[in-house]
């Protein structure tokens, strides 16, 4: 799974990049960690 974030123009600052079934924060304004096991 990829997470884009820290948007710019027409772009995102930042990206994380993590595999599926294990957690991600999400930044805010959401400022939580997502589960991502149940999208295996």
């Amino acid at each position: 799974m990829t997470l884009f974030s820290d948007p710019q123009g027409d772009d995102y600052r930042r990206h994380c990049t993590i595999p599926f079934g294990k957690s991600i924060r999400l930044p805010a304004p959401f400022a939580l960690d997502l589960e991502t096991e149940a999208f295996i």
